[in-house]
């Protein structure tokens, strides 16, 4: 009998234990969901009476420019659809100013490839400012069978579907990360540069150009001075793509034409 009375009385206290534990982590439970909606009920009150006080978007003033060029230069463009714009940044009029994350709307922009900076402010009580700097195109690059669109930097802006004629096209290994160099040496040759369809980036090397059709390998070095040559070649009447496959100048003070090298006498009456 003894034995069984110990026993009820050990079953009885395990179960005060238990019960002691329940009710306490109730209470504990209890003063933590009871803190954090006193906390809920604070804020949400702290953000009304800052939207009493007029602290809400009511406009976003976004201003894009075209990266790279000197501020009196810049294209600047006013976005027409406010709404629209808002709606894309996640943001509605009537949000309260200081929720609204500068961090997650430039997160939201950036995340357009043809985008290659922008600065996120708030204009106290109720504007949102943004600068965007868009990039600028300069080339269609070929990769594989996907024409996409570069900047100066090489980096990618968006895919097209075609060629557009405003752009030449520029194929090779790392072709779109060396295009600048070599586009920027040809803009110095107006004839060359008007009339420049594609460019060919050979072994990470040299350049091959299609001009008028023409088909011209340019060298290692000395690119001006064949670039030089070329523009008095192109202004011959016997020089063109009815008359001419490839134009060979890689070797300096050297002209190849279909194969055949032009000597200099015969350069000079070809170019006279």
């Amino acid at each position: 009998m003894a034995r069984r009375s110990k026993a009820k009385k050990k079953q009885s206290r395990s179960k005060k234990f238990v019960a002691i534990g329940l009710i306490g982590i109730a209470i504990c439970g209890g003063v933590y969901f009871t803190r954090d909606r006193i906390a809920t009920i604070f804020w949400d009150s702290v953000d009304s009476t800052l939207k009493i006080a007029g602290f809400t978007v009511k406009s976003i003033d976004v201003q894009l420019v075209r990266d790279g060029l000197e501020p009196s230069d810049r294209t600047v463009l006013i976005t027409h659809d406010a709404s629209k714009l808002l709606k894309s940044l996640g943001i509605s009029k009537g949000d309260s100013i200081f929720k609204i994350s500068s961090q997650q709307i430039y997160e939201n922009i950036m995340a357009d490839t043809s985008i290659r900076s922008a600065i996120v402010r708030k204009k106290l009580p109720n504007v949102i400012a943004i600068t965007i700097s868009l990039k600028i195109p300069i080339a269609i690059f070929q990769q594989g069978s996907s024409l996409i669109l570069i900047d100066a930097q090489g980096s990618f802006i968006r895919d097209v579907t075609n060629n557009p004629p405003n752009y030449p096209l520029v194929v090779g290994d790392d072709a779109n990360l060396s295009a600048k160099a070599i586009l920027d040496t040809i803009s110095q040759y107006e004839e060359i540069r008007k009339n420049l369809k594609s460019l060919a980036f050979i072994r990470k090397r040299r350049w091959n150009i299609e001009v008028s059709g023409l088909k011209v390998k340019l060298p290692e070095v000395g690119v001006e001075k064949a670039l030089e040559t070329l523009t008095i070649l192109m202004r011959q009447p016997n020089i063109n793509r009815k008359t001419v496959r490839y134009i060979d100048l890689r070797v300096p003070g050297s002209v190849i034409i279909n194969g055949l090298k032009i000597s200099k006498k015969t350069e000079k009456r070809a170019i006279v």
